[in-house]
Parts: C-alpha cells; sequence; structure tokens
C-alpha cells in the first residue's frame, strides 16, 4: 500500500516539517506538493492530504497518518489516525489552530 502525502509547497512551516518526516519516513512515503492532488482544479485551503492506498485523509488525520507511516515512537500517536472522524475533533481544534498561522511560523 503506497502512501503519499500531498503538501503546500509554498509555506515555509510546511516545507521544514515536510523535511522533518521525509528524513525519518526513509523512502516508505512519497511527498508531493499539493498542487499535484488537484491537478489543476482550485484547491481547498486544507494544507495536507494524505493518501494512503484508497484513504484520503485531511486535517490531523492526516498528520496522524504521517506519524503511523514513518513508525518507532512515532506510531504511539499515529494510531490515532484510525479512530472515526468525530473522534478526532480535538486534534482538528489543533490542526486548525496550527493551519491558520502556518504562513507566519
Amino acid at each position: 500500500m503506497k502512501t503519499i502525502v500531498y503538501y503546500d509547497a509554498e509555506c515555509p512551516f510546511c516545507i521544514k516539517k515536510m523535511a522533518f518526516f521525509r528524513k525519518r519516513a526513509r523512502g516508505r512515503i512519497e511527498f508531493r506538493p499539493l498542487s499535484h492532488f488537484w491537478k489543476g482544479k482550485k484547491a481547498p485551503s486544507e494544507s495536507v492530504i494524505v493518501q494512503d492506498g484508497t484513504t484520503i485523509l485531511y486535517q490531523s488525520g492526516a498528520i496522524l497518518r504521517i506519524l503511523w507511516r514513518i513508525g518507532g515512537v512515532w506510531k504511539i500517536v499515529g494510531i490515532f489516525s484510525y479512530l472515526p472522524n468525530c473522534l478526532l475533533y480535538p486534534f482538528d481544534l489543533i490542526y486548525k489552530g496550527i493551519a491558520r498561522w502556518r504562513h507566519r511560523l
């Protein structure tokens, strides 16, 4: 099962975080600019989207799945990516707070 991470390649904060993840993923995850996911269509304001096989994850679910795929101690937090969306609400609040300020970080 292939995991592809689409991220905002124009956001300095996002670029730094993806470099952090890429280093730890050791080739297990493919990273692409967000524009490749939408292929010319108008993209919503998501900064990270994860395609894990046939599953598409947004917001905190995407970040948590990246942590799960990286493995090691990160799996402890990443396991939450398998929770139903309604239970990810607290994680989504944190994600949205960071996403709102990401271009300034």
